[in-house]
């Protein structure tokens, strides 16, 4: 029987600590992305505050001053992979249809910002994990027990939000129909980020990387915006700008593009389901946020409905992690 020397333990012992060490850097780079990422709606109010821009000009001064900062970060960590290569090119034109689809998409959570508070809109976006799953089960994937306990729960949170905020402070039969509109334009939006998310996991294979994959999608959302504003008379609003040139590069810069590198390598050194888990926690973020910078807080059944919420994704993407772990050391 052979039996392991000092050589061999020591090699081991430095293995484990240089997982331990990787695994410490991605939960590092993952939570940083999810705190910046949180403060987005708080800053879109803000904007609004501080601007005239509508909600088409606000996404697209995003995708506008995102997208050349993380073409240098892409092109900075892939040096070696060509943006026009052959294996790109393949699925480019797929990449450019998901921007076009996410550009559209960040105008409806932005608009909803226009009616309702940047609290209640997180909590209503953050749905779209359960859609992910619901979809994936229309497309006929087998789905565990759990997917509907946390289909319940979060319905149940869903509907204790929204009519909170649709009655406010007023009679049951008094319903805020700006209310009812960023409502419905959040839940909207959560749906469109569920088929983004479903449609991007396929279109991102072709790539050299998934920051390189982004860079197209942002590049393709805000070539997509600016046509848009431009045909409906819009414009991209740089005399609508005013005192707001500060909060979007922080914006654009940090909210947008330093979130998704840093997403990448998260994701890169802890694995797509533990990130998953972490990025969970990005609801209380925007919660903190949208209480410091706006000064909103949220009615108790919309904390209820919340928590609700938060349990059901909470729930759903640990057992999801767990049976990632299990399928990947089979």
């Amino acid at each position: 029987m052979a039996v392991a020397g000092p050589g061999r333990v020591s090699w081991e012992n430095r293995r484990e600590v240089l997982r331990k060490t990787r695994e410490r850097a991605g939960f590092l780079y993952t939570m940083s992305s999810v705190v910046v990422y949180g403060l987005m709606p708080a800053l879109v109010r803000l904007i609004y505050d501080a601007s005239e821009l509508s909600a088409l000009q606000a996404s697209f001064w995003r995708f506008a001053l995102a997208a050349p900062v993380l073409w240098l970060l892409a092109l900075r960590s892939h040096p070696n992979h060509h943006p026009f290569s052959p294996r790109a090119r393949a699925s480019l034109w797929r990449t450019v249809f998901v921007g076009i689809f996410y550009g559209l998409t960040s105008v409806l959570a932005f608009q909803s910002l226009l009616y309702i508070p940047a609290a209640v809109f997180i909590i209503l976006f953050y749905t779209f994990p359960i859609i992910v799953v619901s979809v994936a089960r229309i497309l006929g994937e087998r789905l565990p027990r759990v997917f509907w306990l946390a289909l319940i729960l979060t319905l149940g949170g869903v509907a204790l939000t929204a009519i909170a905020e649709l009655i406010g402070a007023g009679e049951v039969d008094a319903v805020d129909e700006r209310s009812l509109l960023g409502v419905l334009l959040a839940l909207a939006s959560a749906l469109a980020v569920a088929l983004y998310f479903t449609v991007n996991q396929r279109i991102l294979r072709g790539h050299g990387g998934v920051t390189r994959g982004v860079v197209w999608i942002l590049t393709s959302a805000s070539v997509t915006l600016f046509v848009v504003a431009q045909l409906t008379g819009e414009g991209i609003g740089l005399d609508a700008i005013g005192d707001a040139w500060a909060l979007l590069l922080f914006f654009g810069v940090c909210s947008t593009s330093f979130s998704v590198y840093m997403l990448n390598l998260g994701i890169q050194r802890l694995g797509a389901a533990r990130a998953s888990v972490v990025a969970t926690s990005e609801p209380i973020f925007t919660l903190f946020f949208a209480w410091l910078l706006l000064g909103e807080w949220l009615q108790l059944p919309q904390f209820i409905g919340g928590a609700l919420i938060l349990a059901g994704v909470v729930l759903l993407t640990w057992r999801q992690m767990r049976a990632g772990v299990t399928g990947g050391s089979a």
